[in-house]
Formats: C-alpha cells, sequence, structure tokens
C-alpha cells in the first residue's frame, strides 16, 4: 500500500513538471514573439522615420534654396551650358515664394535649350533618394469639347478640391478659332452639382480645322487652376505643336513685363499670333494680344508682354507656316500635374517604400501644392 501512493505521488510529480515546462515554453514563446514585433516594429518605425527626414531634406532644398550657376542666377543659362558646368538646382525665389521663371523650366512645353529634364536636374542635385515632383493647385477644373459640325461648340466641364464637387465658382472660357486666331470667351459658374456647360458659334467656325479651348477657373484670389484643350473637327487637320519659355520679369511704368520666346523646330512662319489670357480684378475675362514676335536667327520669336503681377495666366500662340500650322501653349506659373504640364521624375519608378511629402507654396501669388515622391535609389 505503501509503495503505491509512492508510486501515484510521483506520477503526479512527473505530470506537474511537465505542466510546468508546456506553459513555461508557451509562455517564452509568446515573449520571445512579442520582442521580436515590437524590435522589428521599431526597426521599421525608425526606417520610416529616416526616409521621411530624407524626403523632407530634398523638398526644403527645393523649396528653399534659389540654386546658383558659377555663384549667379541660373534661371536663364542654356541647359546644354548648365548640364556641362557646376551648378545647384533650386527653386526659390524672393520673399518666400518660388520663382516662376524657374518652376516654367521644368515644363515639357518649354524651349528645347532651356528645357530641364529630370535628369538634368540631377547634374545640378545630389539628393540621396530618387524622387517624383509634382506642382498641384488646391482645385481642380476639367473640360471636354464637343462640336456638332454645323457651327456650335460644346464646352462642359466641372471644378473639385479633393475629389469634391465645388458650385458656384467661377470659370472662364476662351474658345480660339484657326482662322484670324480670333476668340470668343465667356463666364460661366459651376451649377449645384459642380458642373457647367456653355456653347460657342465661332465665326469662322466652316473655314476652321480645329479650335483651342482654355478654362481658368477662380476659386479664390490665392486660389486658381486652369485646363487646355486642343480640338479638331471631324476631317480636319490637326496643328504641329510648337514650344514656349517665358523669361525675365520687370515692374515697367506700365505694369508687370515679361519676354515670350516660341519656335517651331526651325520653320519659319509666314504669321505669329499671340494671345494672353486671364481672370481680370474685377472678375472679368480679358485677352491680351501680343505684338508681333521679333525673328531671330535661329527662327526663335520673341516679344515683351505686359501682364498682372500675381494670378494665373494662359499663353497660347499660333504660327501659320506654308506646311501648316504650328500652336503651342503655357499656364504660367506652371502646374506640374500632368494636365497642364508632364510631372518631373524618372523613366522607371520603384513602387515600393514610397515617401510622399507635401507642402504648401506660394508662387505669383497662389497657393500651390508641391507634392515629392521618394524612394531607395
Amino acid at each position: 500500500m505503501i509503495r503505491l501512493l509512492k508510486s501515484r505521488r510521483g506520477q503526479i510529480r512527473g505530470i506537474d513538471f511537465s505542466l510546468a515546462m508546456i506553459i513555461f515554453v508557451l509562455t517564452m514563446t509568446q515573449t520571445l514573439l512579442l520582442t521580436n514585433i515590437f524590435i522589428e516594429s521599431s526597426l521599421s518605425y525608425q526606417e520610416t522615420s529616416e526616409r521621411q527626414a530624407e524626403a523632407n531634406s530634398i523638398a526644403n532644398a527645393i523649396i528653399h534654396s534659389s540654386g546658383s550657376y558659377l555663384g549667379s542666377d541660373w534661371g536663364i543659362v542654356p541647359t546644354p551650358t548648365l548640364i556641362t558646368s557646376t551648378w545647384t538646382f533650386g527653386l526659390a525665389g524672393d520673399q518666400g515664394a518660388l520663382n516662376s521663371f524657374k518652376v516654367g523650366r521644368l515644363s515639357s512645353t518649354s524651349l528645347s535649350n532651356f528645357y530641364l529634364s529630370y535628369n538634368d536636374i540631377l547634374t545640378g542635385s545630389d539628393y540621396s533618394r530618387d524622387f517624383k515632383l509634382e506642382l498641384i493647385n488646391p482645385v481642380n477644373v476639367l473640360i471636354t469639347v464637343s462640336d456638332d459640325g454645323a457651327g456650335t461648340v460644346t464646352v462642359q466641364g466641372n471644378v473639385t478640391r479633393d475629389y469634391e464637387l465645388l458650385s458656384q465658382v467661377d470659370v472662364a472660357i476662351f474658345v480660339i478659332e484657326q482662322t484670324n486666331f480670333a476668340s470668343q470667351s465667356n463666364l460661366v459658374q459651376t451649377d449645384t452639382s459642380g458642373s457647367f456647360s456653355v456653347a460657342f458659334n465661332p465665326v469662322n467656325f466652316a473655314t476652321s480645322d480645329y479650335f483651342e479651348v482654355i478654362a481658368i477657373t477662380k476659386y479664390s484670389d490665392s486660389i486658381q487652376d486652369s485646363m487646355r484643350v486642343l480640338h479638331t473637327k471631324s476631317g480636319g487637320v490637326t496643328p504641329s505643336i510648337s514650344r514656349i519659355s517665358i523669361f525675365d520679369s520687370q515692374n515697367t511704368t506700365f505694369g508687370y513685363s515679361v519676354r515670350v520666346n516660341i519656335t517651331q523646330n526651325d520653320v519659319i512662319p509666314s504669321n505669329v499670333n499671340f494671345l494672353a489670357l486671364y481672370i481680370g480684378v474685377n472678375g472679368e475675362t480679358v485677352k491680351q494680344n501680343i505684338d508681333l514676335p521679333i525673328a531671330s536667327a535661329d527662327n526663335t520669336w520673341s516679344s515683351n508682354m505686359l501682364i498682372p503681377q500675381d494670378g494665373l495666366v494662359y499663353f497660347v500662340s499660333q504660327e501659320q507656316t506654308a506646311g501648316g500650322d504650328f500652336v503651342s501653349s503655357m499656364v504660367f506659373p506652371v502646374a506640374l500635374d500632368g494636365k497642364n504640364s508632364d510631372i518631373v521624375q524618372p523613366s522607371t519608378i520603384i513602387d515600393a517604400n514610397l515617401t510622399i511629402v507635401v507642402k504648401s507654396i506660394i508662387i505669383r501669388g497662389l497657393i500651390m501644392d508641391l507634392r515629392l515622391t521618394t524612394w531607395e535609389q
């Protein structure tokens, strides 16, 4: 009897020990698992913070540095000279705003001799990560254009902010005809659904193959957006695309002056037409003609033009040649939004560990969002 009890006691102690070991192993496993998760989370947070800090550093360098070329301003130095010299890239202008002329050089619509591509920018920077640079207006106007073939051009669209349709917002619509570069304009408002529709009856509808349609919306004095559509009639001839650049600025007795350069690949035009389009201080549509540009030896046409010192201006040109028309356009200040101009980015984007930084900036008195996306080189 005594031996039996002793045996049972030993068996109970063995079971207790086994249970204790199981509990111990489970506890240690959970502890190690939680520790690993904590370490991985800490490392991930540290890596994310480092990537965010690097992206912020690049964005601040772009926004707050004006850059330089041999100790002076790089803004008017031709691109072939810049990329073979010692220079630094930066877009800062006066009083904390971006320089609209330097930003304009990032537009793919710029003269090829002054256009700065992504790879060109890299020659003047030492950023630690690859990047995509966007410059976006807080509001977005979108338009579609159609014609009935009998004399009416219809423009429809909407205005949004953060994908929300906006009602009672002013939109200036400009329709420019091929023939005589004649133009019409109308100021409309978005309806309660955030949309608008307006019809035009161009004087030279029958003799025009195409129409340039520009929409400019004014949400407030400091928030604007624009969009251009080149609409070709059924059976019409679509014009070729030329380039345009905006340079220099100065306050004159009569207002604010810029120099406009256009070119069309060494094709000499018989006639050049040019317009600056914008919404005036009293909310009216303004169409301003430029003096006939002066041809230079490289078939670039240049002339000065008075425009408002602040706000959005859309430049449109038409060059008529024996071989057909060329047209060019540029919104000023340039929006690098994939709509008015290409986004600044490399040919390949690595879709992993992307870091996005958004900063509000001022350019020509307008608020815009600079969005910088970075990733490992």
